[in-house]
């Protein structure tokens, strides 16, 4: 997956290459195609639809109707997207007493945002109370990600959670940000996202580097908990690669600073039902830089301060090397 999705650069595997889908991507200075702003114009309910055409596969139509030759410099198709609608292709094949409650995942090649992608579901296991999915999503007659999810019937059982941070509320962040600047239209434009101020010196120690934002999509959702958990998939990957990013001292988009900032992997796990139209709190902790790679740990509670998901992601944190 890839982090912020009009301004860094797309999710891949070691080598760089992209391994992303969905939502188009392009560098911070790249013109947008002719073909964008009706691409735009789709709600995100919409962009994470897959259609079935036949049994265990489904499909999400090309986003950019021009030739690939003619893509913009660095044009990927956004992680979250894929993972979202991968997740979404599973739960298509799944009763609907059920909902997802963990997925796992790997980034390997390059999404290309002219192409159609094909979810080929594989129904691993269908248990009395747990049933299983394989995913595996290709473009060209490449894998380029897979996933695998897990689904679980509802049960009677204790409950405990881990309080969310002590924030200033969504209303006030955002009561307290300044006017957003006019800008064409981009994916940002479906949520309302506002990071919360932080007092930590950043660079100095990863448990200083926490970032913390409030996220909700701004239009009403349909009452489908796979809608909304393929959401969840979708925003958790939207800041990711920020943390890790402060944590060594870079503040700014990563072409911008020489720095190749790729997902690797993803896990999710769905402990309560959440809704994305809903004021969600994001935390995104650094745990380790090392190898050119981090590992971020993610947890998402809702405005009352229940806590309904955990996240962790691995990316790849690579500095320029140096031209010999």
């Amino acid at each position: 997956m890839s982090n912020e999705p009009t301004t860094t650069p797309a999710a891949g595997n070691a080598d760089g290459a992209s391994a992303t889908s969905g939502t188009f991507q392009a560098s911070a200075t790249s013109e947008a195609p002719a073909a964008w702003p009706a691409f735009m114009m789709q709600s995100p309910a919409d962009l994470l639809d897959v259609e079935a055409i036949d049994v265990d596969l489904f499909i999400a139509p090309a986003m950019l109707h021009i030739d690939a030759s003619h893509l913009p410099p660095r044009a990927r198709l956004f992680g979250g997207q894929v993972a979202g609608q991968s997740l979404k292709a599973a739960a298509n094949t799944v009763e609907g007493d059920r909902p997802v409650h963990s997925l796992h995942c790997y980034f390997l090649r390059p999404g290309n945002p002219s192409l159609d992608l094909l979810f080929y579901v594989d129904r691993s296991r269908d248990g009395g109370s747990f049933t299983t999915r394989h995913v595996r999503a290709r473009q060209g007659g490449e894998t380029i990600f897979e996933l695998i999810a897990s689904f679980h019937r509802p049960e009677p059982s204790d409950e405990r959670a881990l309080p969310a941070a002590e924030v200033p509320s969504a209303e006030e962040v955002a009561a307290a940000a300044a006017p957003p600047s006019p800008a064409p239209p981009n994916p940002g434009d479906w949520f309302d996202m506002h990071e919360v101020p932080s007092d930590g010196d950043a660079g100095a120690h990863l448990d200083q580097s926490v970032l913390r934002y409030w996220i909700r999509i701004k239009e009403q959702l349909a009452d489908d908990p796979s809608l909304h958990a393929a959401l969840l998939a979708y925003m958790s990957d939207l800041r990711a690669g920020s943390a890790p990013m402060r944590a060594v001292g870079i503040d700014g988009p990563a072409p911008d600073m020489g720095v190749q900032v790729a997902s690797l992997d993803h896990a999710m796990w769905f402990h309560r039902p959440m809704r994305a139209d809903g004021w969600l709190l994001m935390e995104v902790r650094p745990a380790a830089v090392s190898g050119s790679r981090s590992l971020v740990l993610g947890t998402i509670h809702d405005a009352a301060g229940l806590h309904g998901v955990s996240f962790t992601q691995e990316l790849l944190l690579r500095r320029a090397r140096p031209t010999r």
